[in-house]
């Protein structure tokens, strides 16, 4: 009789395990369709309408900085463009650029005139309300004397910064602009260089006239001349057309890269000296190469080791 009773009791135990974990396991299930139910509805129409509204608000920020660019930019070609003179059209010429009550006064004549050659921006910086943009922009400025027989043409660069408020899509200069320091470099090591397996003195001289007759082609041939010199997967589609002559590779070094068994592959570093107008402009680069049937190609040409 105990042992029946033994027996029901480790059966109802059992039983009753069972059915808690049972009961668990509905809860956890019922809670889990609820939130995927939620998520198929409400909340992941509300997640949806989130991130489109912050990619909305980044794409209107990047517009703003561009527009601000622009805006800097436009406004430095009048800013500082003068006549040497009296300067008597200055007023009119910045007058639209400029926000409520700002008065910037026109310069005395100096008996130089200016003339901005160039206005780029180099830096944005956007202050704590979104509204409100320092611009920095390096200028390039010809001087000239009011009367051509006084003096040489002479250039110079600077910089400028460049106070943009920006409202209902439309931007103004809010306060004075100032002149800043030129932007010195980051503290930044050296790309990397290659360190490889050097190829045969053999080897270097046969790349060295494929990259003779390449980079002549490069620079001044035509884009189906290029296409003599690449490979396969090259995805070079055009060479320079003449911007600039070549002179000619003043050094290279050459490394083995990892071939397959239908070709061999080099990384070249290479230094080639061009023209542009006479002056002398030293490139250095890398080239990718492959081999195959005794023939070198070029797969692609980088600033910096992939």
């Amino acid at each position: 009789m105990k042992g029946h009773e033994r027996l029901m009791t480790i059966k109802t135990t059992g039983l009753r395990t069972v059915g808690k974990v049972l009961l668990w396991v509905l809860v956890i299930f019922l809670l889990f369709r609820g939130v995927v139910s939620i998520l198929d509805n409400k909340s992941q129409g509300d997640l949806t309408k989130i991130i489109d509204d912050y990619k909305y608000a980044a794409e209107q920020r990047e517009a703003a900085r561009s527009g601000a660019a622009a805006f800097a930019e436009n406004f430095i070609y009048e800013y500082y463009s003068f006549d040497g003179r009296s300067n008597s059209d200055y007023a009119d010429r910045i007058s639209r650029y400029l926000a409520d009550t700002l008065n910037i006064p026109k310069p005395m004549g100096g008996g130089a005139a200016t003339e901005v050659l160039s206005a780029k921006t180099v830096k944005i910086n956007i202050l704590e309300s979104d509204d409100k943009m320092d611009v920095d922009v390096s200028v390039k400025v010809r001087y000239s004397a009011v009367n051509v027989s006084e003096g040489a043409i002479s250039d110079k660069d600077i910089n400028i910064r460049v106070p943009v408020a920006y409202k209902d899509g439309k931007y103004a200069v809010d306060a004075m602009p100032l002149f800043i320091p030129a932007e010195d470099a980051a503290d930044i090591a050296r790309a990397t260089e290659y360190s490889g397996t050097g190829v045969s003195q053999k080897e270097e001289k046969e790349i060295k006239q494929i990259l003779e007759s390449f980079f002549k082609t490069y620079y001044e041939g035509s884009d189906q001349e290029v296409t003599y010199y690449l490979s396969d997967q090259s995805e070079i589609d055009h060479g320079l057309n003449g911007v600039v002559i070549f002179s000619g590779v003043k050094r290279i070094s050459a490394y083995y890269l990892e071939g397959s068994d239908e070709y061999d592959e080099y990384l070249v570093n290479a230094v080639v000296s061009v023209a542009d107008n006479g002056q002398a402009i030293d490139q250095e680069m890398y080239l990718y190469l492959t081999k195959t049937e005794s023939k070198y190609y070029i797969n692609e040409i980088t600033t910096r080791i992939k």
